[in-house]
């Protein structure tokens, strides 16, 4: 069994409740500047560069996209049948 010698209690001093601190936290500044710089990142990656404008990647990133299309519309569509039933 393993000891841990961090939380030494002093007598006369209650124990705090929690998770110890340690001592790495970000201040809300940085916390947003990370989270800006990882948007910017993921951006990035999404937008096609000249180089990788391919026509397999173009095909495929159409197909995709008319797959996505048809679901909604097939969704809309649904849901206009069901409000159409329950209405009249």
């Amino acid at each position: 069994m393993v000891k841990n010698n961090n939380n030494l209690e002093l007598p006369g001093i209650p124990k705090k409740r929690g998770r110890p601190s340690t001592g790495k936290a970000k201040s809300n500044a940085q916390r947003q500047a990370a989270f800006r710089k990882s948007l910017a990142v993921s951006a990035s990656d999404a937008i096609l560069k000249p180089a990788d404008a391919s026509v397999p990647a173009l095909l495929k990133l159409l197909k995709q996209s008319i797959v996505t299309l048809k679901l909604a519309l097939w969704v809309m569509i649904r849901a206009l049948l069901y409000l159409r039933f329950w209405l009249n």
